[in-house]
Parts: C-alpha cells; sequence; structure tokens
C-alpha cells in the first residue's frame, strides 16, 4: 500500500477559506485602502448625480416645449372649430332615443 501514489483532488484546490483573503495585513494599509475605494466610490456617485441633474434638465425643458405647442393648438381657430363639432355631435347622440324590440 505504501507504494501507491497519492493522486490530487478536490481536496487540493484552493478555495475562498484556504486562500488568503486580503492581501493587506497591516490596519494602517487597509485603512488606507478602504478610503481609497470610498472615495473612488463618492466620485462616482457625484459623477451620476450631475448626469441625472442634466437629465432632469432636458426633460424639464422638452416638458415646457411639449406644454408651449400644446397651448398654441388648442388655441388656434382649427381646434375650437374641431371642439364645436364634438360638442355638436355630443349633443346629437343624446337626443336619439332607443327601444327595446323583440324577435
Amino acid at each position: 500500500m505504501s507504494s501507491r501514489k497519492k493522486v490530487s483532488g478536490m481536496k487540493n484546490i484552493k478555495s475562498m477559506g484556504t486562500a488568503i483573503k486580503t492581501p493587506i495585513s497591516s490596519s494602517r494599509e487597509s485603512s488606507y485602502l478602504e478610503l481609497y475605494i470610498l472615495d473612488k466610490k463618492k466620485t462616482m456617485l457625484e459623477q451620476e448625480c450631475l448626469a441625472l441633474d442634466e437629465r432632469k434638465a432636458e426633460l424639464l425643458k422638452k416638458l415646457k416645449e411639449i406644454n408651449t405647442k400644446m397651448k398654441e393648438l388648442m388655441e388656434s381657430e382649427e381646434y375650437k372649430e374641431m371642439q364645436s363639432k364634438n360638442e355638436m355631435l355630443e349633443a346629437s347622440e343624446k337626443n336619439w332615443k332607443t327601444m327595446k324590440v323583440d324577435y
């Protein structure tokens, strides 16, 4: 039995439990690394906030343009004519009377 060679298997594969989890060992260096990572995240979030503010300003500008265009169209003569025609159609539809017919 001593002549058998050991075969490497699943037990020899390194995992997070057996491997070193962080390359930095001293507390001073780890705090510096943590500060660096937090600074990068902060910068990224600030840039994202600026992008969102620009997008919001663009959307508000488009909404304002749409509102002014709608107001212009509502004040036009064509819209007023169509509105009066619709009112006349609604009034004429109200005058119709229906009755039930049994066959």
